[in-house]
């Protein structure tokens, strides 16, 4: 029986948008002004501030609209969106910066996490942790250029856009320089875990010089189903696994992970890092650790996850900030190679950094948008029906 060949996707030509602000870097899709179509919001530095895109409906935007953001608050910028104080409005985390949407694509400074963390925050995500409906507030990070900094900050929600003083843990591993985490039930006991990724890599800021570098590790921690969690399990992986997403690659309800290797340094590639998926065994475990994963056609600085096809399987998205190329592969041309079907590949500008989906013009299919740091850009790619 011959491997069934993946739906044909198509996609209009490229749109860029300017974001007016530099550094342009995580982005979002969500309805901001609550209208029923799907807006863009991106968050920058030099000006440090958030860009948000109002739908017209048809996938064409108006703005940017801009709102600033105080600059002690950016840390790396990590940004997560959510409805923290359930006005129906969405809310951004962006680095230890609360912003409450006010329904029209801007915002206004939220109350400060208390009990919060020192260093930069590399990564977060927005969950209920604890299962009393309210989102709550998981982040990672590390202070350069010391040993053993790195943490992961637990905020439970309130609802009311407050959150209870942070729970702190230290880093479980060596040298604590977490830069990536993916949140989902990983072990099918019906509560959410985290799986934080250790870098390996360690920097001094002044001057900025590599210190050190060792294999990385993923370290998992089992959810208790209240907000804490039992002691971390530790698995070595290969070198620069700076972070990824989880998602259902292969239509079997386990979470596998698609990981980013950042090689010495964002946008410095070397055949020493190896993107890839490891698929899950339901039970926090995950096959493939410590040797080559399933492949990448090419290697991504930031990856995504989405049923772009909608067969009920992830696929995969991969942005290269040293090449400028965004690559989608569907779950059925995954580690098959770059000449089969399935596989698309968008040559934009080096800088790409994050990367989202959603349906943008309401056709029911999902679209792509890709940030730039270096052109303060985001490009548009509508899908097509066939």
């Amino acid at each position: 029986m011959g491997v069934s060949q993946p739906t044909q996707l198509a996609f209009a030509p490229r749109v860029d948008l300017s974001t007016g602000a530099n550094g342009s870097e995580h982005v979002f899709i969500a309805d901001f002004n609550k209208d029923g179509k799907l807006d863009i919001a991106v968050s920058g530095f030099n000006p440090n501030a958030v860009s948000v895109f109002l739908n017209k409906g048809d996938g064409t935007f108006t703005g940017p609209i801009l709102t600033s953001i105080p600059a002690s608050s950016i840390g790396f910028s990590a940004t997560v969106v959510g409805d923290f104080n359930e006005d129906g409005y969405p809310d951004l985390l962006v680095g230890s910066a609360l912003l409450l949407g006010n329904g029209d694509g801007t915002f206004r400074q939220g109350p400060p996490l208390t009990n919060g963390f020192a260093g930069w925050a590399m990564d977060a995500k927005a969950v209920d942790l604890n299962g009393d409906g309210h989102l709550d507030l998981v982040q990672v990070g590390w202070v350069v250029g010391q040993v053993g900094s790195g943490f992961l900050a637990v905020s439970l929600g309130n609802g009311d856009g407050t959150f209870r003083p942070t729970s702190g843990f230290s880093a479980a591993s060596n040298p604590g320089s977490y830069t990536g985490l993916a949140v989902a039930d990983f072990n099918g006991d019906k509560k959410v875990d985290i799986v934080a990724f250790d870098w390996g890599v360690l920097y001094n800021p002044t001057p900025y010089i590599r210190m050190s570098s060792v294999p990385s590790t993923l370290v998992f921690y089992a959810g208790n189903g209240d907000g804490t969690f039992q002691a971390p399990l530790l698995t070595t992986t290969w070198n620069y696994v700076a972070g990824g997403v989880n998602a259902d690659f292969t239509g079997n309800g386990k979470q596998d992970l698609v990981i980013a290797a950042i090689p010495g340094g964002f946008g410095t590639p070397t055949s020493d890092g190896k993107d890839g998926i490891i698929f899950g065994n339901g039970d926090g475990t995950f096959q493939g650790l410590g040797v080559t994963p399933v492949p990448l056609v090419e290697s991504g600085d930031f990856v995504q996850a989405a049923d772009m096809d909608l067969d009920g399987k992830a696929d995969v998205l991969t942005a290269n900030r040293t090449t400028g190329v965004l690559t989608l592969v569907q779950s059925s041309s995954i580690g098959q190679g770059p000449t089969v079907p399935g596989v698309y590949q968008f040559t934009i500008a080096p800088g790409l950094n994050s990367i989202a989906t959603g349906d943008l013009n309401g056709d029911g299919l999902p679209d792509i948008v890709v940030s730039n740091s270096s052109t303060q850009q985001i490009s548009i790619f509508l899908s097509r029906k066939q």
